[in-house]
């Protein structure tokens, strides 16, 4: 599970990445960049995400899946 720090880039190797609470309600932007075996780097992607309070109390978790597996 990740951690996300405001202005920290988050580095996985998979084309997943999972999300475990500590994400405050509201809008948040995510910006994604995907580097190749050779370093090139792609344009950032960003994505406006709602993040919204449950029931129980928790925000809960978020899975943002890989290219080409929209959930």
């Amino acid at each position: 599970m990740a951690k996300f720090v405001v202005g920290e880039p988050v580095v996985t190797r998979t084309s997943a990445v999972s999300i475990d609470g500590g994400v405050e309600p509201g809008l948040r932007v995510f910006t994604l960049v995907v580097e190749d075996n050779d370093g090139n780097q792609s344009q950032p992607a960003r994505a406006v995400v709602q993040v919204v309070q449950r029931r129980g109390g928790g925000t809960g978790g978020l899975t943002v899946p890989g290219t080409g597996n929209r959930g």
